[in-house]
């Protein structure tokens, strides 16, 4: 019903600017991504500054994994945001917290957790802030700076306790740092009893285990990641750790 009176506004003023991102957002509710993406381009065709529609597109091309490009959109609007825009003020916060995730998809990890840490710290609500700390924490992970990583990590876990990736990570950091072989591998197993077929996590956890000495339990877990051409490598080094310590040295 709006689309079909926001056409009709539309029929009567085809350059209403607030008509059209009007339209635009009702195409985004509808999962009519393409649509709402081509509205918003008619807006920026006539007002490259809108601040409105650069954050759409920007929340549009994040939805279609198009990250780099959501960085794009999104810098933009900051470059055009009014402070005294009542409307601008009101999507600021959610455009930070966009920008800093499309830059942890788009692995660009420093400027992740420069954003994030930042609209973490500016957060009233504290339980609804903890949504943010799986991605500074993986992002510190990939920055190897360790502490901090568990300590974001452990954050993101009490915010989502089933958060696969988070206890995965937790649990390798915890063997690294040395903060008990046991609780890192509960860590990792219950990563797996999650997300059981994620080789990423089955190559850690098996990775933890052979630093444990649990090499006959690393074995079949290994072997079965040799069926991923992207782990395979990973996986075939792991077994050689696993046969050297089962002093197997022929399989070595």
């Amino acid at each position: 019903g709006a689309v079909r009176e926001y056409r009709r506004g539309l029929d009567l003023d085809p350059d209403n600017i607030n008509l059209l991102n009007s339209l635009g957002v009702t195409y985004a509710l509808m999962n009519r991504g393409t649509e709402a993406q081509h509205t918003f381009q008619k807006v920026l065709d006539q007002e490259p500054s809108n601040f409105m529609a650069l954050y759409n597109r920007g929340l549009g091309e994040q939805a279609n994994l198009n990250h780099g490009k959501a960085v794009h959109y999104y810098l933009r609007a900051l470059e055009v945001y009014h402070q005294d825009d009542t409307a601008e003020q009101n999507v600021l916060n959610d455009l930070s917290y966009q920008l800093g995730t499309a830059y942890f998809y788009n692995k660009e990890y420093e400027k992740s957790k420069e954003w994030l840490v930042k609209w973490y710290n500016n957060q009233d609500d504290n339980r609804g802030r903890g949504k943010c700390c799986r991605y500074i924490g993986i992002s510190c992970f990939h920055l190897a700076i360790p502490i901090e990583a568990m300590t974001w990590l452990q954050r993101a876990l009490a915010f989502d306790e089933d958060d696969a990736e988070a206890l995965s990570i937790l649990g390798e950091l915890y063997l690294v740092e040395k903060e008990g072989n046991d609780i890192a591998l509960k860590l990792m197993e219950k990563s797996l009893e999650l997300e059981g077929n994620d080789r990423q996590f089955m190559i850690r956890f098996a990775r933890g285990l052979n630093v444990c000495g649990r090499y006959t339990d690393a074995i079949p877990i290994l072997k079965n990641c040799i069926k991923s051409s992207k782990f395979r490598a990973a996986a075939w080094f792991e077994l050689s750790v696993s046969f050297k310590g089962l002093k197997k040295y022929k399989k070595v």
